[in-house]
């Protein structure tokens, strides 16, 4: 026999729609969650990057090798497109490892230029024309028209995957609301 109504027992993981109140505070801890396991994630990926050479200087090539192979997933690692730590290159090219860093550069920052709980990404077109640059120099470089260098593929790169940030941070902070019940309108903030 219950003691209470129903309503009593629902769930604490139930949606918010149903019985639940959202306040403004829970909304912003789990939105600085998803954004702290966004830039460890970033910070992390980097450091992968970076330990593939570190680890094949210091001698431990198995480690070395299950890095680059890995990596090897995300981008073509042509020797001679990476910067190098000793004799050793990055596990991406410079193009990739500036998309990343500039990623990760942006997603630091990104509590300072915007609110954290806002959902909403900017235009579409913006992302296309945060492609260009990248597009640009490529093109040149394989027609022959422009020698593009390792400091440009990296500003290009590092471009876009700044511009990434201010649409994959929104949708994972999206995601996270939506994964813990907190499904209020976060475009407010």
């Amino acid at each position: 026999m219950l003691r209470s109504s129903p309503d009593v027992y629902v769930s604490q993981v139930a949606d918010a729609g149903v019985g639940a109140t959202v306040n403004a505070s829970q909304v912003k801890r789990q939105a600085l969650v998803a954004w702290a396991v966004t830039l460890c994630g970033a910070v992390f990926f980097i450091a992968l990057i970076v330990g593939a050479p570190l680890a094949a200087r210091e001698g431990q090539p198995l480690l070395a090798r299950v890095l680059y192979g890995s990596l090897h997933l995300v981008c073509h690692q042509i020797p001679e497109r990476s910067f190098q730590v000793g004799a050793h290159p990055l596990a991406v090219c410079t193009r990739c490892f500036g998309v990343y860093t500039g990623f990760a550069c942006l997603t630091l920052l990104y509590p300072l230029m915007r609110s954290l709980t806002r959902d909403d990404a900017p235009p579409r077109s913006l992302i296309i024309i945060a492609l260009l640059p990248m597009c640009i120099d490529w093109t040149l470089g394989v027609t022959g028209l422009w020698t593009n260098t390792a400091w440009s593929r990296f500003a290009t790169g590092a471009f876009l995957g700044a511009c990434a940030a201010f649409y994959v941070i929104p949708g994972l902070v999206d995601c996270s609301m939506k994964l813990n019940g907190l499904r209020g309108d976060m475009r407010k903030g």
